[in-house]
């Protein structure tokens, strides 16, 4: 992480975790319409850590925690598939 530049942190959460949501947020009323399903593709990355992709495996167990949160929040409204599969890397 010491190594790691605010630039490179910053570039890695907004396409995996910022794009995620802002995608998610817009495409929610059409999947209330129509009870579609969101997948988010995540990474083993995001429970095992190591000493090189510090943003990278972080901004993945974001998108999962993300992913868990918005199925809480938006399960009862008929989108009840929100999913976060997990791949390696």
């Amino acid at each position: 992480m010491a190594n790691e530049a605010i630039e490179v942190w910053d570039d890695v959460t907004a396409v995996d975790v910022c794009a995620v949501m802002l995608l998610s947020k817009h495409a929610l009323p059409h999947l209330r319409l129509n009870r579609g399903s969101i997948i988010n593709t995540a990474s083993t990355h995001a429970f095992a850590g190591d000493m090189v992709l510090t943003g990278y495996n972080a901004a993945r167990a974001a998108l999962i925690a993300l992913t868990k949160y918005s199925a809480t929040q938006y399960g009862h409204e008929g989108c009840d598939r929100m999913r976060s599969a997990r791949v390696p890397r």
